[in-house]
């Protein structure tokens, strides 16, 4: 058993709020809803990677842009873990207060 914890971690992050694996189990992407790497309460997404499943290495952070959208509420990745999709519920978009949005990552 390993505990995952951020690299760079603040007070209240809430670190693993979300969390999933791709099915070859080599790529998990926790949530970080109120990371303010990108902005107060932005939010973020880390990615973990492992090539044997015992050991862990936090490989990026996909930090959010909008003030209080907390990218990372909600994650999925995909079966290969090549994709990853965060939801953002408070993003204000356009003008639109609190409309919520869904971010789509691709590992390149």
């Amino acid at each position: 058993m390993q505990k995952t914890v951020q690299n760079v971690g603040g007070i209240s992050d809430s670190f693993g709020n979300a969390v999933a694996i791709s099915n070859d189990g080599n790529t998990i992407i926790v949530g970080c809803k109120q990371d303010d790497t990108g902005a107060y309460n932005g939010g973020s997404i880390i990615v973990f990677t492992s090539n044997n499943i015992t050991t862990w290495v936090e490989n990026e952070t996909l930090a959010g842009t909008s003030a209080s959208a907390y990218l990372g509420h909600s994650v999925a990745l995909s079966s290969a873990g090549n994709v990853a999709i965060a939801g953002a519920y408070l993003d204000t978009i356009g003008g639109n207060n609190y409309q919520g949005s869904a971010t789509v990552f691709y590992r390149r």
